[in-house]
């Protein structure tokens, strides 16, 4: 595969294996380290979709078109995944974005670390949790739905979700 790789590759290329290339800005080699949960989101697009990944029982390689953040503590990444779907969050993002590339832009917000003692942080994570399992079983029952349709299934979760992010902002 590398002998293909390097016969096919452009000239001005100057990444020279296969393997530099799957390996492009060490991002496959970082990931060997994952914690027990990844929080993962889009990095381009039009509205910011994050979701929670348990790493335990499968591990997943993140690709370069996803930014993600890794942590041993499940609430955490609930409460992470919860924040950056606040559908307040993306459309404040599409204020300072000038294209549709989201990249670490969601991190320019001063999100609060995660706080175990925080009850809002913590209602903010089983939020997140219950938002998942709702989609689940949408996607799940539902193979060929969309993401509108998904939003307007949330939609009242959504606004819970916005609520408690705008609290654990300015409070």
């Amino acid at each position: 595969m590398n002998n293909v790789y390097q016969k096919n590759k452009k000239e001005t290329s100057t990444i020279n294996t296969l393997f530099e290339n799957i390996n492009y800005w060490n991002k496959l080699k970082k990931q060997v380290n994952n914690k027990s949960y990844i929080v993962v989101y889009n990095a381009s697009g039009s509205n910011l979709k994050a979701a929670v990944i348990d790493n335990d029982n499968q591990k997943v390689i993140i690709g370069s078109e996803n930014y993600y953040y890794s942590t041993d503590s499940e609430n955490e990444a609930y409460y992470l995944s919860a924040i950056l779907n606040d559908p307040n969050l993306s459309k404040n993002i599409k204020l300072i974005k000038s294209s549709r590339h989201i990249h670490k832009r969601p991190f320019m917000f001063p999100i609060p670390l995660y706080n175990k003692s925080d009850p809002l942080h913590k209602q903010l994570a089983k939020t997140g949790k219950k938002c998942e399992l709702l989609v689940y079983d949408l996607v799940m029952n539902n193979p060929s739905i969309n993401s509108e349709k998904v939003k307007m299934f949330l939609h009242q979760k959504l606004k819970k979700i916005q609520n408690l992010t705008e609290q654990v902002f300015f409070t």
